[in-house]
């Protein structure tokens, strides 16, 4: 069961400790969506670790992008899914007080959670999607200048015209209200809106660097966001 505590660092707002939404899965089994998301989950909590549910168990072989943002920069995380899927840390973007970490797996073996676990770690919060039809990271890009509009680029040209982009992007100062760039779709916004993870409409037909976008009403800004393409 969820608990609550008041978390000073958001100004008197009070987060549950299991906090937990999910988007509902996209198609079924192996054949379900091809080459693209499927689902995703958040989850936060003030301790150092935290298990997020998906909706449905992942497909065996697919991939999950895992993004975690917390306010102790100097924090190690890793990110486990039982029975034996391993994770490899992606890029990494943010400022003084807070930074967005990103995590990927390319073969699931039909796990049902993601755990994120952080040395020290304080109030961590996870957002984590399951895409298809993708083997190999291929691009990855940062931002961590503060905007309310901001935008994430990747560092070179993808090298195929067909991949998966899925982006994150995380707020200074939480409760951000966030609206996809062109071309992308918003699929999991993080609890208290610290953060959302995008993704790509269009699978085909890419060349070039790819460029993610978020804008948000919120006026304290978005504080960092990371970008990466898979093959």
């Amino acid at each position: 069961m969820c608990s609550f505590k008041p978390l000073a660092i958001l100004a008197g707002l009070a987060l549950p400790l299991c906090a937990q939404t999910a988007m509902p899965l996209l198609g079924a089994g192996t054949g379900g969506i091809a080459n693209g998301f499927r689902q995703s989950v958040a989850c936060s909590t003030s301790a150092p670790s935290v298990t997020c549910s998906f909706p449905q168990t992942t497909s065996t072989g697919n991939g999950v992008a895992v993004f975690v943002a917390l306010t102790l920069t100097s924090s190690v995380c890793t990110v486990t899914s039982p029975p034996s899927t391993t994770y490899t840390a992606g890029p990494t973007a943010g400022g003084v007080d807070q930074v967005l970490r990103s995590f990927y797996a390319l073969s699931m073996t039909g796990a049902a959670t993601v755990t994120v676990a952080c040395t020290g770690g304080m109030f961590l919060y996870v957002g984590a999607g399951e895409f298809s039809g993708f083997s190999t990271l291929d691009r990855t890009g940062t931002n961590t200048v503060a905007a309310q509009n901001p935008t994430v680029t990747t560092s070179g040209s993808v090298t195929s015209s067909t991949e998966y982009v899925i982006a994150a992007a995380q707020n200074a100062h939480a409760v951000g209200t966030y609206t996809a760039g062109s071309g992308y779709t918003i699929r999991q916004i993080f609890a208290l809106g610290v953060g959302a993870i995008e993704d790509q409409n269009a699978k085909t037909g890419l060349s070039g660097t790819q460029t993610a976008a978020f804008s948000t009403t919120d006026p304290s800004n978005l504080a960092g966001a990371v970008i990466l393409t898979f093959k």
